[in-house]
């Protein structure tokens, strides 16, 4: 497995240290910050910016923080699914067109929605765009919390110390972030509410796009551009086949790159990860591993067709009485929904209702 550490200009950085540069960092003050006029406190390390990298966003005592996270390539692969290669293009146009956003009188964001049925590659494209953007861009990315108002906090606090840093923000599974009312509040006024930020980007994902509030998925000033992430091509199954099957691994299973390519029609990316261990890494037969793949295929085709299903539909009222009374008991759990509207029966139907446009 690989990690990637990113410095400044885009350099990468060993990831191993010195016995003295440990010792160093062990050290819990090692300068003075000045506090008002004559007042200096003992403090760590600074740095004047953040190294571009991605940031997890933080809290203890002293307050909220960021935490570098290392960047897993092991999964970064060329693919050739022209949604990925669209998304950096958008994101990297838009950094560059700071001063015609502000001459025009226009905060200077975006915002980017990705959704698509679970497993089907959304952070497979995260991850190769985020490594992209980090070492061209000097980008410092932010992953989302599970508490909106920790990020709120902690963004202006970033912006206090670097004004104009290039920020690309991945909130993950938005329809979960949004159920929260206290989230919702304050994601809202951070898309285009009063606390707007400027050279900053926000890419979210969501499996269910029609759990979203229509002011959500079909408000460009909260999120611009919507893709759509489709299954594997078969070209793109060819690459990921070859990237992660050796030579020695085909002969030894007896594996045609061909043959998966075809039996694994209509797999999602991560049911070609799983099929890949089940052939290789535990020596399944292939039959075997071919037909569980599929069977749970279908499980997941079936599940979110079933989640789609008008009947199983509450306002949010009904919602949270059912919850209060019958969820811990109950194996079937409703869908939320906003304002009774119903579930539409697809992605086709639901970007074919003009809600979004892949």
């Amino acid at each position: 497995m690989k990690f990637k550490l990113f410095e400044e200009y885009g350099e990468t950085i060993s990831t191993k240290k010195s016995g003295q540069e440990l010792e160093e960092e062990a050290r819990n003050f090692v300068q003075w910050a000045k506090v008002g006029t004559n007042s200096f406190m003992p403090t760590s390390f600074t740095k004047n910016t953040l190294t571009a990298g991605v940031y997890t966003v933080e809290a203890n005592q002293q307050g909220y923080y960021v935490k570098k996270i290392l960047l897993n390539i092991d999964d970064i692969i060329e693919l050739s699914n022209p949604t990925y290669q669209e998304i950096v293009e958008n994101i990297v146009d838009f950094y560059g067109k700071g001063e015609h956003y502000l001459s025009h009188g226009y905060n200077h964001k975006r915002g980017i929605l990705m959704y698509g049925r679970p497993g089907n590659g959304k952070t497979f494209i995260i991850n190769k765009l985020v490594s992209q953007l980090v070492e061209e861009q000097n980008v410092v990315v932010l992953y989302f919390p599970k508490y909106a108002d920790m990020f709120e906090k902690l963004i202006y606090n970033l912006r206090e110390v670097e004004p104009d840093r290039k920020i690309l923000v991945i909130m993950e599974d938005l329809d979960g972030l949004m159920q929260d009312s206290m989230n919702k509040s304050v994601i809202l006024n951070l898309l285009d509410g009063i606390k707007q930020m400027n050279n900053i980007c926000y890419l979210a994902t969501t499996n269910y796009p029609e759990r979203l509030e229509e002011n959500i998925v079909n408000r460009p000033s909260r999120f611009d551009q919507k893709y759509e992430v489709t299954d594997p091509t078969a070209e793109d199954r060819k690459l990921y086949f070859e990237a992660k099957i050796n030579e020695d691994d085909i002969k030894k299973l007896d594996l045609d790159i061909k043959k998966l390519v075809k039996d694994s029609d209509g797999f999602t990316m991560s049911h070609l990860k799983e099929f890949i261990i089940s052939l290789v890494v535990y020596e399944w037969d292939y039959d075997k591993a071919l037909t569980q793949l599929k069977s749970m295929g279908k499980i997941t085709k079936e599940s979110l067709d079933k989640s789609r299903d008008g009947s199983k539909v509450m306002n949010q009222e009904a919602f949270d009485t059912y919850c209060e009374d019958d969820c811990e008991k109950s194996s079937e759990r409703p869908i939320r929904a906003y304002e009774n509207k119903l579930i539409p029966e697809s992605y086709k139907e639901f970007t074919d209702s003009g809600q979004i446009n892949s």
